[in-house]
């Protein structure tokens, strides 16, 4: 009875799993349609991928899925899975787009030249490449018809511990586009580790299927065999616990990207599953050559900050590619691997040392401790903390590649930014500040500043800053001081100290005692073949220069250049300008003296007319920005009767109906005159329209009231009250109060009366409100 009770919970336990995996399947889906449209980049791509092989299914139906993945998220027409045959020496077709008979049956032979050459390629091979290689051209014998049958446009391999246990055969685009590089060289092969997992998991699940179906065998046909039934069971109950452990495991790992984060599931994770009270994650960089810790669970922070780095070759001597081992506390292998004061303090009896493996390349191991007594650990813990193993190197790669990706990013910003600095602000010290803020914070530095070079001296000037306890104001002369941003100059090529106390090369001495300054970095500032400056990095500590940090370095100097070189553009343009300026006002000017002496004008008229209209304009509120061109038009306001004859403006006696009429004309010739050119386009107001009258009167155009231009009204005002106070051939000056009072009189006539009493008020000195 006890045994009948034990097969009916295991039915029901495998039914709830049945039904479960099913409803988990459409919640996803579901989840991925509303709120995750990214779902084909790549990293969906990845996750759905790791998500299909977790769900424990046969090899047939996980490639199904994977393929179907892969189609809709490549946009590719036909896509073929074929895996090593178990028990023959041949790959066959386990999933694929098309069922036909003649494809269906299609094999290719394990040690084939194209199988040697897809397992030593292991990225993504063209088809092209096939007719390539002389080596291959026993494919023509067979399989390259099998290739053409399969439509094959790429070969990826799918690859365990360098053994070719699959591959891909994927046809044409949707759109006839072409794989790209990155697709080949990058995309591809990360898919294909991943679904490399996936069917190390399904083929594992079908192995536990096929256990756990000679083992229901066994229980009908042996129901006495008591023994055997218990131990079969709990061999069942591990298997499906570890493969729960993995799925769980690779659930969590897959749904983070944060590296940190990633760490933390990867130590605690299979703690949990182990039931072991502390585990370590320590990570293998490269040009460290070293294991160095990363992370831990259940250990003191400060007995791990004693953990040195591990160098390979003693890690290799212990634990070699995917392995596990168990180390006693004791033997040699304890004393070499781990910290004896961690032994003794936290009485470590056993730990397991992992590496963790991706495509061959360590990335680094993942420990677990017993603490107390010593334990045992069986083959199926040791095969699940290896799968735990590789779940993890995978997730910690696609963590890395996440930061790298955000990196750049913000590197990008960071450029564009101060790219909107340079072309939005001509002020060279704001963009030399927002650059130097940039440098320290995207590089990770303590300092740093920018020295501008003055050619004519050779004197290189301290110009902006950051990161300094003292401001750091300084000038070197290049000759003569051993600075290194002197040195810089002289080179004209980056000067990189690692320690400024020990410099065998320069005779360089740091410039800022009190900051304790360690390692220096110095930058020539050069655009179009020119030297503008220095930027000098220092840091307290050492430096970590790798080449995407010096890649960004010579980007911001190249944008601290083209600021520098901007700012001295801007510079002789405005002085350009200002001399362009004062030769336009000095011929202006000619042009009115000129006049004045031909029409016999009262000296100084011209100027006294310029001046007082441009005193008029701003009580009225005329904006500074308009008065340059007021001034320009009243001293060019008779520039039109250089078009007059002799004898109609010299007459000394009155003028005929005739010759009025002629001298009316000189504000149209003045229009005519200066209304191409573009630079006294917006003063010829006054020279056209100062004539005009306010009750429509005038000349030439009779405008009346607001419809005459502000500017002309304000000088005709001006203009009248200069001449009247003036002795003229035709008449006599007139006294101010006979000036005032006509002024008054032609208020609403001839002049603007707003402006008018305004004029009044500024000759009697009186604050004025703006009109």
């Amino acid at each position: 009875m006890a045994v009948h009770a034990i097969m009916v919970a295991a039915l029901a336990t495998a039914g709830l799993l049945m039904l479960y995996a099913p409803f988990r399947t459409w919640v996803d889906s579901f989840i991925e349609r509303v709120f995750l449209p990214e779902r084909y980049s790549l990293q969906a791509l990845i996750y759905s991928i790791s998500q299909a092989g977790n769900r424990l299914r046969l090899p047939g139906e996980l490639g199904d899925d994977l393929l179907r993945e892969l189609m809709n998220a490549l946009q590719v027409t036909q896509a073929h899975l074929f895996i090593k045959h178990e028990s023959g020496p041949t790959y066959h077709r386990i999933a694929g787009s098309a069922a036909e008979r003649s494809i269906a049956d299609i094999t290719f032979q394990i040690d084939s030249p194209l199988m040697r050459e897809l397992a030593q390629y292991r990225l993504a091979m063209h088809a092209d490449r096939l007719q390539e290689l002389p080596r291959l051209r026993a494919l023509w014998i067979g399989e390259w018809d099998a290739l053409q049958n399969l439509q094959a446009e790429v070969l990826v391999p799918i690859l365990v511990a360098d053994n070719l246990i699959g591959f891909l055969i994927l046809g044409k685009k949707t759109g006839n586009e072409p794989y790209t590089r990155q697709e080949l060289q990058q995309t591809l092969p990360l898919l294909a580790n991943q679904i490399s997992i996936a069917l190390s998991n399904s083929q594992l699940y079908a192995q536990e299927q096929r256990r756990a179906n000679q083992l229901a065998q066994t229980n009908i046909t042996l129901r006495q065999a008591q023994a055997d039934l218990n131990e079969s069971a709990e061999s069942i109950r591990r298997e499906a616990a570890r493969a729960g452990a993995l799925a769980r495991i690779a659930d969590r790992l897959n749904a983070q990207l944060d590296l940190a984060t990633v760490l933390a599931a990867v130590c605690e994770e299979p703690a949990r599953a182990l039931y072991v009270p502390a585990a370590c994650v320590t990570l293998y960089p490269a040009k460290a050559d070293a294991l160095e810790y990363a992370a831990g669970y259940g250990l003191p922070q400060a007995e791990l900050a004693r953990q040195c780095a591990m160098p390979r070759a003693l890690f290799d001597r212990y634990v070699r590619g995917n392995g596990a081992m168990v180390i006693n506390a004791g033997t040699p292998a304890a004393r070499e691997l781990l910290d004896a004061n961690l032994i003794v303090e936290l009485n470590v009896q056993t730990c397991v040392a992992t590496s963790m493996m991706r495509e061959g390349q360590l990335v680094g191991s993942l420990n677990i401790y017993a603490l107390g007594s010593q334990r045992h650990f069986s083959d199926d813990e040791l095969d699940l903390l290896k799968g735990v193993a590789a779940q993890a190197a995978q997730a910690i790669v696609n963590a890395r590649l996440y930061d790298d990706a955000q990196r750049r990013l913000r590197n990008v910003e960071a450029l564009r930014h101060v790219d909107a600095s340079i072309t939005g602000s001509v002020d060279l010290y704001q963009t030399l500040r927002v650059i130097l803020d940039t440098v320290k914070s995207q590089l990770g530095i303590d300092a740093a500043d920018v020295m501008l070079l003055d050619e004519p001296d050779h004197v290189l000037e301290y110009a902006e800053g950051c990161g300094f306890r003292q401001p750091p104001l300084r000038r070197l002369v290049v000759e003569d001081d051993r600075e290194c941003a002197a040195e810089v100059v002289r080179t004209r090529q980056m000067v990189a100290v690692p320690d400024l106390a020990e410099n065998p090369i320069l005779e360089c001495r740091t410039p800022f005692p009190g900051e304790n300054f360690r390692a220096y970095v110095g930058m020539p500032l050069v655009i179009k073949d020119e030297l503008k400056g220095v930027l000098e990095i220092f840091q307290r500590g050492t430096l970590d220069m790798g080449s995407e940090w010096l890649s960004f370095l010579n980007a911001l100097c190249a944008q601290a250049a083209i600021a520098i070189d901007n700012s001295d553009l801007f510079a002789n343009l405005q002085y350009s300008n200002q001399e362009l300026s004062q030769a336009y006002e000095s011929t202006l000017e000619g042009w009115a003296r000129a006049l004045e002496l031909r029409d016999h004008e009262t000296q100084g008229h011209t100027r006294r007319v310029a001046s007082m209209s441009a005193r008029l304009a701003r009580a009225i509120g005329v904006a500074e920005e308009d008065i340059v061109h007021i001034r320009r038009g009243a001293i060019l306001h008779d520039i039109g009767k250089m078009a007059i004859p002799d004898s109609i403006l010299l007459k000394p006696g009155p003028l005929s109906e005739e010759e009025w009429r002629i001298m009316r004309l000189h504000p149209v010739h003045a229009y005519r005159m200066l209304s191409s050119i573009t630079f006294l386009r917006r003063a010829l107001d006054i020279p056209y329209s100062h004539h005009e009258k306010w009750d429509g009167t005038g000349y030439p155009l009779g405008l009346k009231g607001d419809d005459i231009p502000l500017w002309a009204r304000i000088f005709a005002i001006v203009d009248v009250w200069d001449a009247l106070l003036s002795d003229r051939p035709y008449h006599r000056a007139w006294s101010e109060p006979d000036v005032r009072a006509y002024l008054s009189e032609q208020s609403g006539r001839h002049f603007d009366p707003h402006i008018v009493k305004t004029f009044l008020a500024i000759l009697d000195g009186e604050r004025t409100p703006v009109m």
